[in-house]
Order: C-alpha cells, then structure tokens, then sequence
C-alpha cells in the first residue's frame, strides 16, 4: 500500500522488485491521471490521508510513502512539526501502528537530520518502536546506486519484530559517480 503516492515513483520501484501496489493514497489531483496509466492495477484513492478511515486501507505486507517534505527541507522554511504537513508525518505513522503491516518505508529529506528537528526524529523512531517494528534509519545518495544526481535521502525501514528480520541497507552500487551524459547522452 503506497501513501504520499505522487505520480507513483517509489510505486514503481517496488514493482519492478516484484511487489504488487494493490492501492495508493495521493491528495493532489494532479498526479492522478499519470498514477493510473502507470499503474492501472492499482486502486487509486484522491483523499486527504487525515480523512482516511483505517478500515478502508487494505490489509497487505507493507507500506510504502514518502510524507511531505517541505516541513523538514532546507529549502522551506523548516517548521516541522509546526507545519500542517509535518503532522503528516505522525498521521502515517498512526496508520502503520494501527493496521500492522509486515514491514514499511519511509523516504524523506536529509533536512530531518538537522539539529533543530532531532527531538522530533527520535520521537518518529521511538513511536515506530514502540507500535511494534524493529527500525533502521539511514541518509543514502541516489549518486551511490547508479542515478546521475546528487540526491541525499533519509530512508527509515521497519520490520515487525514478531518477524525477526534483520535488515541492512545496501551497500552502494557504484564506486564511480555516472554522470548525466552517460546515462542518457546517446
């Protein structure tokens, strides 16, 4: 189950690893049209994820989202928690607590990281903790795994402990950075 979905990205990566997204939650009506000719398998929901009934949210292995970065980008004005869209952040992990699923991704800004939010970091991974999941964290570069461009990233990864999984991160894909021109230069 994908939330935060956009025009179905992280979707996409995880079907081309062989999962199957059966339903995804986007607010922006925008990114609609896109979703669906890209994934027509999926059953796509235009709905503020704060109206949501849990019970509408099918029952699956994972989930899988990117909550709204403007909140944490450096690039914003950082309001965190302060923002309305930074509350989003608690909200999916209300619904991770509630509906358990297997496991969970979350992809977001490196402005997470910075000291002004790292009360509010720890207290998004100790919720996880405590809702049941074993939690990794780390700031990966796209550069590292073969992507032309710098793009640094917090991934935060959680397993139900009843699973006993012990995930790491992979290691990066290249030694060497590719540069735009060789990726799509011909």
């Amino acid at each position: 189950v994908s939330f935060f979905a956009g025009c179905g990205g992280l979707d996409l990566g995880f079907e081309q690893m062989g999962f199957r997204v059966v339903w995804a939650n986007e607010l922006e009506p925008h990114c609609r049209a896109t979703y669906i000719r890209n994934h027509p398998n999926t059953e796509f929901v235009l709905e503020d994820i704060c109206k949501i009934n849990s019970n509408t949210i099918p029952n699956c292995d994972g989930f899988i989202g990117g909550p709204p970065c403007q909140s944490w980008s450096v690039g914003g004005k950082q309001k965190g928690l302060d923002d309305k869209r930074g509350k989003l952040f608690l909200k999916y992990i209300e619904l991770i607590s509630v509906k358990k699923p297997k496991f969970f991704v979350i992809e977001n800004v490196k402005g997470m990281l910075d000291d002004k939010f790292k009360d509010v970091f720890n207290d998004f991974l100790n919720r996880l903790n405590d809702a049941g999941y074993n939690v990794q964290w780390k700031l990966l570069d796209a550069v590292n795994y073969r992507i032309p461009q710098n793009r640094e990233r917090v991934f935060i990864v959680g397993f139900r402990k009843d699973l006993n999984v012990n995930f790491t991160f992979p290691n990066p894909t290249c030694i060497e950075s590719i540069t735009l021109e060789n990726a799509i230069g011909d």
